[in-house]
């Protein structure tokens, strides 16, 4: 059978998890700051496994088998104190700990960790699987104890927000051009933004009627500015990336911001398929159809 363990700290918004194989795989160690995930320290390993054979050799082979553990598991115990323990202060430097494996491994690995991280454990959890997933369900077990990190607020703010989508009662927006209306018309109750917004939100104005309008695109493309005397081409009149602005404004129209990251996969989603900008409304509104249409640039809005 495989055993595996997991030791998940955080401290603020920083997590840190640790895995341990007995099937032959690895030990790693992987970082969750906020909720952006990555591996830290992987280590392969072959460990003996249990055989039938019989007679004297038996005994010999469940010995080794043994040594292999004990001298594995007091490794893995001396990297996590490595980790965990400040060599200034001398002190554990994580809030928390969470335990999760299955079978006696992971047991004889929490035995063996110094007492100062030891006594930092709070929660421990039976899991099915090795790896990142078996990383990902241990997270998801242990959603209580994880209550206030960034990681646990940006899965369930997404997680509302796909279900308005789901439901389709039309408390939802996305794309620039729909949540900027419904921000401006007051019907945002939560406006949802990627914190790496590349759009840049441009205020035009066409001199010989007084029209004006906003254009959002990216910065690396370019909006045609006139030249100077003609009234019958659109000029900028002010421009500032369009995260900046929704963060100086949102109050003004009661809403409140939140800011997620691409890092997860519903962050990956909601950045690629939603293009960053989203919302949930207090109620549904009619949005009309954004100007220009078919013609504008892929990642050119205007309202």
């Amino acid at each position: 059978s495989c055993f595996l363990f997991f030791l998940v700290f955080y401290f603020m918004f920083s997590f840190l998890c640790i895995e341990i194989c007995s099937d032959g795989s690895c030990a790693s160690f992987h970082l969750l700051v906020g909720d952006s995930k990555r591996t830290i320290f992987k280590k392969d390993v072959q460990l003996p496994k249990k055989h039938g054979r019989g007679g004297q050799s038996q005994n010999r082979f469940a010995r080794l088998r043994e040594e292999s553990r004990d001298w594995y598991t007091t490794e893995i115990a001396e990297c996590a104190t490595k980790h965990f323990i400040d060599l200034n202060t001398h002190k554990v430097n994580v809030k928390a700990l969470i335990v999760s494996g299955s079978a006696s491994l992971k047991h004889q690995v929490i035995k063996k960790l110094d007492p100062r991280v030891r006594g930092a454990i709070v929660s421990t959890y039976d899991i099915q699987y090795s790896g990142e997933a078996g990383f990902n369900q241990t997270l998801l077990l242990c959603e209580s104890d994880l209550a206030n990190c960034r990681y646990m607020f940006e899965k369930n703010l997404l997680n509302t927000f796909f279900k308005h989508i789901s439901s389709d009662q039309g408390l939802y927006t996305f794309s620039p051009y729909d949540t900027l209306y419904a921000l401006e018309a007051g019907a945002v109750e939560n406006l949802i933004v990627w914190n790496e917004l590349a759009l840049v939100r441009y205020a035009m104005i066409l001199p010989s009627t007084g029209a004006t309008k906003i254009v959002c695109k990216e910065e690396s493309l370019t909006v045609q500015n006139s030249e100077a005397g003609d009234e019958n081409t659109w000029q900028v009149t002010e421009s500032q990336p369009l995260l900046d602005w929704l963060l100086d404004h949102y109050q003004d129209f009661g809403s409140d911001v939140q800011l997620v990251s691409g890092n997860s996969a519903l962050g990956a989603q909601f950045v690629q398929g939603f293009g960053g900008v989203g919302a949930v409304l207090r109620y549904p509104i009619e949005i009309p159809d954004g100007e220009g249409g078919s013609e504008e640039e892929e990642e050119e809005y205007e309202y």
